[in-house]
């Protein structure tokens, strides 16, 4: 099984708590109480539908069941009732996956997506931790990278927390649930306004970029048709970021599109900055390997290669782990 690399957020550690309460066996029957909304028939939904719940219900605590007060699984409930009108019992976190296949308001609406290391869930999907004793549910907002998305969801932290964007790391993520009846899906097309390798962001849209290596121009996204070249140093500012397995493809300012990442090779120089008091910097990508030097916050360094979460910077000449900087 691939896993994604594991990068610690506060909204991780607490997903234990985050669901509603145990089911009530009786009879050797699982019961779950049910959904207090009255849906109507199933319909189908835009991006600006589920954007209009995001807005409506950010900062709102959403308890459908009037059970153990503001849980994740009742914004999930609320939302497969407002937005599609899917009739639904708010089950527990880790049944949304696990038992997808015993319930057939899922497996007749939503389509069951596993987490794999190129990944990335789409606006509207519902996301679905099997990791602590209950789970954790949410809905992506569409914004994420391979090491990084956000999402609406409640009781981030255990408090019974309303509504809120949160952003997450893939820990314990088994996967999502993308609806059917959506219609704003765009694929691996997804475009982003910026765009990570792992921790801190390393592209942003509008900056500009100096290429460290010849590479070809593109007249589409799918990188099949040629448009010229681009030399190495020479410079674009760059607008938008799509992810494809890998590589990450970015459209410039001027309506071409060329790749700023091939697999671990950056094709662009990147720049970060230090977002801890102090950050080790090894003669390798690892702990294992010594200390040449180290920075302090705020510095900023040009990234030119990176393996797995650990990028190398030849202003410092050596390596430094991604989860202390920024974009």
């Amino acid at each position: 099984m691939n896993i994604k690399k594991i990068i610690t957020s506060a909204a991780v550690l607490s997903v234990m708590a985050c669901s509603a309460v145990a089911p009530v066996a009786q009879n050797s029957i699982t019961l779950f109480p049910t959904n207090t909304l009255t849906a109507s028939a199933v319909k189908s939904a835009s991006a600006a539908d589920v954007d209009r719940f995001f807005k409506k219900y950010n900062g709102v605590g959403v308890d459908v069941d009037g059970c153990a007060g503001v849980q994740c699984v009742d914004i999930i409930s609320r939302y497969m009732s407002e937005v599609y009108g899917i009739s639904n019992s708010t089950l527990n976190a880790k049944e949304y996956w696990n038992n997808f296949y015993s319930y057939g308001f899922l497996y007749n609406n939503f389509t069951r997506i596993p987490n794999t290391p190129d990944f990335v869930p789409q606006k509207g999907d519902i996301v679905v931790r099997t990791t602590g004793q209950w789970g954790h549910v949410m809905i992506a907002n569409g914004e994420g990278t391979t090491t990084w998305f956000k999402s609406y969801e409640q009781n981030t932290m255990g408090r019974n927390e309303p509504t809120q964007l949160v952003k997450n790391n893939y820990s314990g993520v088994a996967g999502v649930l993308r609806c059917k009846h959506y219609t704003g899906g765009k694929g691996a097309e997804q475009a982003y306004n910026s765009c990570g390798m792992a921790g801190g962001t390393v592209w942003v849209s509008g900056d500009t970029y100096i290429f460290n290596s010849t590479q070809t121009l593109f007249k589409d996204k799918s990188c099949k048709t040629s448009a010229g070249t681009i030399k190495s140093g020479q410079k674009k500012v760059l607008t938008h970021f799509y992810q494809s397995g890998s590589n990450t493809v970015a459209k410039t300012s001027d309506g071409y599109y060329v790749k700023v990442r091939t697999s671990n090779a950056l094709n662009v120089n990147a720049y970060v900055t230090v977002n801890c008091d102090v950050l080790n910097v090894r003669k390798g990508a690892g702990t294992s390997y010594g200390v040449v030097t180290t920075m302090k916050r705020n510095k900023t360094v040009k990234v030119t290669k990176y393996s797995g979460n650990w990028a190398y910077s030849p202003d410092v000449k050596g390596w430094f782990t991604l989860e202390y900087v920024r974009g």
